[in-house]
Order: structure tokens, then sequence, then C-alpha cells
């Protein structure tokens, strides 16, 4: 937590009173199920503007002008293998990579759609060279009365 770094919100609390919080997303389905072997049981998911530590004890965030980060808080169950054997995303552009051993995190340059919709790939590699096996989806939609600060507000 030093002043100038790229911050994640813990929670949406967090989120909110930073004033980064733009809105939530649930599951389809909670836990959701990705085939036979894999579901994740996503506790909280929240999009909020990419943010820098800033102030004194860098308690305070300073919004950055693009960005945005898509955190899903999930359970060491869920992520078992991650990483290792499967991932989420099947590209560099839209791939969700782990933040902690609960949580996973991924980045958009534009406000993503109320459903947002992954492929689940089998594997620990993202490529170009290597083909993919696809072993399902994974997928959140957006709470329609969840919502913070506008993200028009802060895109100049």
């Amino acid at each position: 937590m030093t002043n100038g770094n790229l911050g994640a919100s813990e929670n949406i609390q967090e989120s909110k009173k930073k004033g980064v919080f733009i809105c939530e997303y649930v599951p389809l389905k909670n836990p959701y199920k990705i085939n036979d072997s894999i579901s994740i049981n996503v506790k909280s998911a929240w999009l909020e503007h990419h943010w820098l530590y800033s102030g004194l004890f860098s308690q305070n965030a300073k919004i950055e002008k693009k960005g945005l980060q898509l955190i899903i808080i999930t359970d060491e169950k869920s992520l078992h293998g991650y990483l290792k054997s499967w991932l989420i995303g099947v590209d560099f552009e839209k791939n969700i990579r782990s933040a902690s051993k609960n949580a996973l995190i991924t980045d958009f340059s534009y406000l993503p759609p109320d459903t947002i919709e992954w492929k689940v790939q089998n594997g620990q590699e993202l490529s170009d060279s290597f083909p993919k096996t696809i072993i399902g989806k994974f997928a959140l939609k957006k709470i329609p009365y969840s919502s913070g600060r506008n993200w028009q507000l802060h895109q100049k």
C-alpha cells in the first residue's frame, strides 16, 4: 500500500467508501457450475474504477481516468486447480487472473455489458499457438439497482 500503486478493494463496502464502486454482479446461479468437476461459489463480485493509493498512510483512492476492474470473491475450494489445470478466459484481452487464494480479478477498458460471459479452458497457459479445449463457461450479471459513481463522469 504505497502511494501511486494500483489498488483493489477487499470488499464492496471498501469500494463504496473509497468512492470507486460502480456496480455489483452476481452469478446466474450460485454456486456456478462450469462442468461436472468445477463450480464456483461467488461470495461477491463488483466493478470498480482502477484507482491508486494516495494520501496520508495511503488510505485514500485516486481514480484512474481509464480502466475498470471486476473483482470476484470466492473461496479456496472453488479455485482448486485454477491457473494449474483450468483458466477462465481464452485470450489475453478477456482473461481472469488470480488475485489471492480466494479472489479473481479482470480488467476492462470499457463499461462491460449487463451480462458478462467467459469461456473456461482446460490447461494452464494463454497462448495463440496452442489449441484450446473449452470445458465450460462462466457468467455474471449486473444487479440492476446496484450503482455507484457514474462511469461517464470519469471517461475523460
